[in-house]
């Protein structure tokens, strides 16, 4: 029982939780912060291969419950840093298939506890990206679709999910336990002269698995993103993104889990510079979630993300 020093400590443990605990109830979810690596490495048009590092740092600062309401940690604290390589390579003008592996170490505290840290590799991902439009004249003066790119993904399970879990803070969950096959779709809009608009929507099947005899069915996905970038020259770009990740109700032996669903909608800034055109760039992101009700549902960890990255190209 808690003394009377240490409820609020004790509540601001009790409210990180429960997410937690359903987490393990209803398995549709990982316990972690992983905002996933999907663009790690990826190819740019006119380049011929690609390799990327990505290092970021997560900060846990709030969760959003089943009811979508934003709950503040208080005396909790979550940490999560994230190295991630990836690369891709274009077999033919317009196909690429590339690749991530993230590596997770993570950092747990509860209240007056001793804080707990684990270090794991998180899910990794393949995925393959065919132009099926590029504009051959992307410095036109009037209005052009830059280009528009179909795109599939597979998420491998090589990160620990939530159903194995040892520690009662969830440090040591890194993956979603669960395969997935998705497809999508991306365009980019030019307006002359230094205007760039993205926007891509995607659907992920995340396949069954049996945990402990029981059929667990995970709720398929859901994810969109859209971006702006000022791009005055081939050194410099700026911009801001939002993004959107839901999942569908979750299923236990054929039975919908109540309240399983989950959302999560995020928005950021990222600054590009080419420290050699065209072959070396880097990047840096900061992103957060959003701390208000109904931006997030099911998401025991939410807060701020920082990111660096540096890209290797060659071209062709």
């Amino acid at each position: 029982m808690c003394s009377d020093e240490r409820v609020r400590r004790c509540a601001s443990a009790a409210v990180l939780l429960v997410p937690l605990a359903f987490c393990e109830q209803a398995r549709a979810q990982a316990c972690c912060t992983a905002t996933g690596n999907s663009d790690v490495g990826i190819v740019r048009p006119g380049a011929r291969a690609a390799l990327a590092l990505e290092s970021s740092w997560e900060h846990a600062s709030w969760s959003y419950a089943a009811d979508a309401r934003q709950h503040a940690l208080h005396d909790a604290r979550a940490d999560d840093w994230v190295l991630a390589v990836g690369g891709g390579y274009r077999v033919w003008r317009p196909l690429q298939l590339h690749g991530a592996l993230p590596l997770r170490l993570q950092r747990r505290r509860l209240g007056d506890e001793t804080a707990e840290t684990d270090v794991r590799p998180g899910d990794a991902l393949l995925g393959a990206r065919f132009l099926l439009h590029e504009d051959p004249m992307p410095a036109h003066a009037a209005p052009r679709l830059a280009q528009v790119e179909a795109f599939s993904f597979s998420k491998i399970p090589t990160g620990r999910d939530a159903n194995e879990a040892e520690a009662r803070t969830g440090v040591d969950a890194t993956g979603d336990g669960v395969w997935q096959l998705g497809l999508g779709l991306g365009a980019a809009l030019r307006v002359p002269r230094v205007h760039w608009f993205d926007a891509s929507v995607g659907f992920a099947l995340r396949f069954p698995h049996t945990v402990e005899g029981r059929e667990l069915e995970p709720g398929d996905e859901v994810q969109a993103r859209a971006s702006y970038a000022w791009v005055p020259d081939v050194y410099l770009a700026l911009g801001t993104f939002a993004s959107y990740r839901a999942t569908l109700p979750a299923k236990e032996n054929g039975v919908e889990l109540a309240e399983s669903s989950t959302r999560r909608f995020r928005v950021g800034i990222f600054a590009r510079h080419a420290l050699r055109h065209p072959s070396w760039h880097l990047q840096t992101s900061l992103s957060s979630d959003l701390p208000f009700d109904g931006f997030g549902r099911n998401v025991p960890y939410a807060g701020t993300t920082l990111s660096l990255s540096i890209l290797r190209t060659w071209i062709r």
